[in-house]
C-alpha cells in the first residue's frame, strides 16, 4: 500500500512508516524469530541453548533453573503477565535471581 509520493509528498513519511512497520514484524525477519524464540522461553520455561548462545548476557543453567522456579509457581500464557509477577517480587528476592 504505497502512496504515490510525487502526487502527495506529505505522504512519504506514512509510506517510511508502513515500510518500516511491514519489515519489523515480518515473521522472516532474523529478529522477530529471535524475539519469538525467546518469549517461547519464557513461557514453557524450557531453555533453548542455541538462542541463549546469540545473548552472551544469558547463563542458560542460571536461566534454566529461574524458569524453572517461575514455571512450578504459575503457568503463564503472556509475557504480559509474565512482567506483571516479576514487578511484583520483592527486590531482595530480585537481587537472589541476580547473584
Amino acid at each position: 500500500m504505497l502512496v504515490h509520493t510525487a502526487c502527495n509528498p506529505q505522504y512519504s513519511l506514512l509510506d517510511e512508516a508502513v515500510m518500516q512497520l511491514t519489515q519489523r514484524f515480518n515473521k522472516e525477519s532474523v529478529g522477530l524469530r529471535s524475539y519469538l524464540q525467546l518469549e517461547a522461553m519464557l513461557l514453557s520455561g524450557q531453555v533453548n541453548q542455541d538462542n541463549c548462545k546469540q545473548y552472551p548476557e544469558l547463563n542458560p543453567n542460571r536461566l534454566s533453573l529461574q524458569l524453572g522456579m517461575f514455571s512450578d509457581q504459575n503457568q503463564y500464557t503472556t509475557v504480559a503477565t509474565l512482567v506483571c509477577d516479576i514487578e511484583c517480587l520483592t527486590v531482595q528476592f530480585l537481587q537472589l535471581l541476580a547473584a
